[in-house]
């Protein structure tokens, strides 16, 4: 029997979605006059282990960067939405690429490289400051993230999921809590660390029940709380 405590935790903290939020208004003029690059959906951006080289900013569609083991099996750990950077971890640490990003859907990327980044961040007070803004938040979400792999089963992680995504993009509307950021079941599926068909049963089942339900290709939470409890019922 699982420990309750474990269930219990987890959906204390369904804030930190591992989602990264959109930041345009933050970055967008640092990356006004910057360089782009527009790549195809499943495209490399860098590869973990490359060269550090460039600070790249989302213009428009989503990234995700993963790590892999020795048998080449991918984990994503973080997806970046527009507005977005990545790649500062690195520049801060000043080593190479420590994951591998790859496009999500067709992008639009602005870059600048590191020195550049580096020396412009550091002559603005503001930018230092939402540049360990952001750095903080994305160790508590992978520390979240890390937690729910270890301590939830696939189907937990499901639900664990859409309710930080809840949490996060939630907008409440006559039909039910709407989560106002679009995605795949693969996306979550790679995030969770589970199959596409484990979140296709679920989200399935939660539809049966009357919980969530889809629109126009937008989740709508119908029952916050029987979600919850439907969570719970899964770690017994």
């Amino acid at each position: 029997m699982r420990d309750s405590r474990h269930t219990s935790s987890s959906t204390n903290s369904f804030n930190h979605s591992p989602w990264q939020l959109n930041q345009m208004d933050v970055w967008e003029a640092l990356f006004e006059d910057a360089p782009v690059k527009t790549l195809r959906k499943n495209t490399v951006v860098f590869h973990q282990g490359d060269p550090l080289q460039s600070i790249y900013f989302v213009r428009r569609g989503r990234v995700r960067s993963s790590v892999f083991d020795e048998d080449g099996q991918e984990m994503t750990i973080l997806i970046f939405s527009e507005g977005s950077i990545f790649g500062e971890v690195s520049a801060i640490e000043q080593s190479p690429y420590q994951v591998t990003t790859t496009t999500n859907t067709a992008c639009t990327l602005a870059y600048l490289p590191v020195a550049v980044f580096l020396e412009k961040v550091e002559q603005s007070p503001s930018l230092t400051r939402q540049l360990n803004r952001s750095l903080t938040q994305k160790i508590i979400r992978l520390a979240s993230h890390i937690k729910d792999i270890a301590l939830l089963n696939s189907d937990e992680r499901v639900v664990a999921y859409l309710l930080k995504l809840a949490d996060t993009f939630g907008v409440e509307t006559e039909l039910g809590l709407k989560i106002a950021i679009p995605f795949t079941h693969q996306e979550m599926a790679d995030l969770i660390a589970t199959s596409r068909v484990t979140v296709s049963k679920v989200m399935s089942l939660l539809d049966k029940e009357g919980i969530l339900q889809r629109i126009e290709g937008y989740l709508y939470i119908k029952d916050k709380e029987a979600l919850l409890q439907w969570c719970a019922s899964q770690g017994r």
